[in-house]
């Protein structure tokens, strides 16, 4: 087995990294502002006189419908990054928080505000897989505990600027920054590279090449050893297959399994503490 955390031969400039990074989570902040959104919007539905007046149990619903696409993006994430390529898929992820918080803005009744945040949590879920696969794939090993760091850093963002925004606007305005911010990538896609691991898993050496260079600020001769490291990994993820048993045999792993088990231990306090 050949060792995976191999980094380039040469230090190059980590800009294009970051900002590949950056750009890759700026849906995470409109997902940030979702996870904030029912904690403004239910109060001033249940003002006197609202247009959309609720109950504190259609409140809860409001609050919690989203999870439900959440549970159907986190399904369809991967299977997309992986047939349309991550850079692809981190633009795909942009429409469902895009259209969820259009519909979300236009709501004239309680059923639309419940499909609305629906919507929404599909861009949400999808975009977790999605965005920790890319931002793996693009970092050196030095870089990747950094790089990641953006995904709970622009949910977080997020969740803060949707307490400012309910403060300050009702909230049918601060609906508007959730659905233009996840149009961001897609204005600066140029920045926005394809995973030279993606590039290579297709037979896309050359491409490859060439974004690694970008990524790393590397001339060709120097990132010849991280690609070959790449192509000899894609070879052995070949030959194991993709088999759904080799799949299970792999969460089985103790190094798999224990984190996993701790993490869902840890959500399921949280959620039944009523964070």
């Amino acid at each position: 087995m050949v060792e995976a955390e191999v980094p380039p031969a040469k230090t190059g400039s980590n800009i294009r990294m970051f900002l590949a990074g950056f750009i890759a989570n700026l849906p995470g902040l409109s997902a940030g502002l979702s996870f904030g959104f029912s904690a403004i919007l239910i109060p001033q539905l249940q003002q006197p006189g609202s247009e959309i007046p609720v109950t504190l149990e259609q409140g809860s619903w409001i609050a919690s419908l989203f999870v439900i696409g959440d549970l159907v993006g986190c399904v369809v994430g991967g299977p997309i990054a992986d047939r349309f390529g991550r850079r692809i898929a981190v633009l795909l992820d942009c429409f469902p928080l895009t259209l969820g918080w259009l519909l979300t803005w236009q709501a004239k009744d309680l059923d639309q505000l419940y499909v609305a945040r629906a919507v929404t949590g599909v861009g949400i879920g999808a975009g977790v897989p999605i965005a920790s696969m890319y931002l793996r794939e693009i970092s050196t090993p030095e870089l990747r505990g950094q790089l990641t760091i953006f995904m709970p850093l622009a949910a977080n963002t997020g969740n803060l600027l949707m307490y400012i925004f309910g403060y300050l606007l009702p909230w049918r305005l601060t609906t508007l920054p959730g659905a233009f911010l996840p149009l961001l990538p897609i204005i600066l896609v140029f920045f926005l590279p394809e995973t030279p691991v993606w590039l290579v898993s297709r037979g896309r050496k050359d491409e490859a090449e060439k974004t690694l260079c970008s990524l790393r600020g590397l001339s060709p001769e120097h990132v010849q050893q991280e690609l070959k490291l790449m192509e000899i990994l894609d070879e052995e993820s070949k030959d194991d297959g993709d088999s759904w048993k080799h799949q299970l045999g792999l969460l089985v792993q103790r190094s798999v399994l224990i984190p996993m088990a701790i993490l869902v231990f840890l959500f399921f306090t949280q959620s039944f503490s009523g964070s």
